[in-house]
């Protein structure tokens, strides 16, 4: 239902990362087991059907809940600054690592 969390650079629009938040092994019988069978909500789809077995959907769930993530501080900064320059350089030499190419190229880059 929901999209996986997805980081992406903001001046190439390419997937920095996307890791998973939860991870559940294959020993875990009874979990997979029981969410394969869940189903949803008549009257309400965001929701599974409480009438079933859904004690491991809610332990998951409240497990989720205690570390919520937070959205990242947003703040804009004056495309001609200092600023944006050395963060735009900073995001090169990143990039050049990740993909081997030149700083310079990754800088090229818009």
């Amino acid at each position: 239902r929901l999209e996986p969390i997805v980081e992406v650079d903001e001046e190439t629009g390419e997937v920095v990362s996307q890791r998973a938040m939860l991870m559940v092994s294959r020993s875990c019988k009874n979990f997979w087991r029981t969410m394969a069978l869940l189903g949803e909500d008549p009257k309400n789809p965001d929701d599974v059907n409480t009438k079933q077995e859904d004690h491991v959907y809610d332990e998951v769930r409240y497990a989720c809940m205690s570390y919520p993530l937070t959205p990242k501080k947003i703040t804009l900064i004056n495309p001609g600054s200092f600023q944006a320059e050395r963060t735009r350089l900073i995001r090169a030499k990143k990039r050049a690592r990740r993909l081997g190419i030149s700083v310079a190229e990754a800088y090229r880059r818009k």
